[in-house]
């Protein structure tokens, strides 16, 4: 029990730590990623899974290993009857990153909590995935997708959509 209650503190830390976390100081592009996400879980409650995203990225100009990083709120449901809720924070560079957070999930056998890892690929708006869930008081599992992202520019150095990260169009939003 002691065990059960000092994880639960730990992933309500964690939580509370990725929602209030400042926009890095070198950031000059900061962009709003709504999508959707279509895979297959592996483990108890598997099948096949859909869910959505919303991420806030702060991105560097700089082209280096790591261009950025954001905070993300994820929503999985399988047709094993899993629901996951997920806080996470994330790290990428131009075609790839990684994810990780702790998740509630609820599920027909009761509900535990998770943390979760998810290497990703990025090719503009299709990002393949791999989710391993590591089970807090219930079973690990694992799921294989891809997400359907739209990145909406919420501010650019250089200005959103005026030759910036955008295309055309006048949105300047400072």
């Amino acid at each position: 029990m002691k065990a059960s209650v000092h994880r639960s503190l730990c992933a309500i830390a964690v939580i509370f730590a990725v929602s209030t976390a400042p926009r890095p100081a070198r950031a000059h592009i900061v962009t709003l990623n709504p999508g959707v996400k279509l895979g297959y879980s592996f483990g108890p409650g598997g099948g096949w899974t859909y869910g959505g995203e919303i991420a806030v990225t702060w991105m560097t100009p700089e082209i280096d290993w790591i261009i950025g990083s954001g905070a993300v709120l994820d929503l999985t449901w399988t047709k094993g009857g899993i629901f996951e809720l997920r806080a996470g924070y994330e790290i990428f560079g131009l075609l790839y990153g990684i994810e990780a957070g702790p998740a509630l999930v609820v599920g027909p056998d009761g509900t535990h909590l998770a943390i979760d890892v998810t290497p990703w690929l990025g090719f503009v708006f299709v990002d393949p995935y791999y989710t391993l869930s590591f089970g807090i008081g219930g079973p690990d599992r694992s799921e294989l997708g891809t997400y359907l992202k739209l990145p909406i520019c919420l501010h650019d150095d250089e200005g959103c959509y005026e030759g910036g990260s955008g295309s055309s169009g006048d949105w300047d939003w400072d």
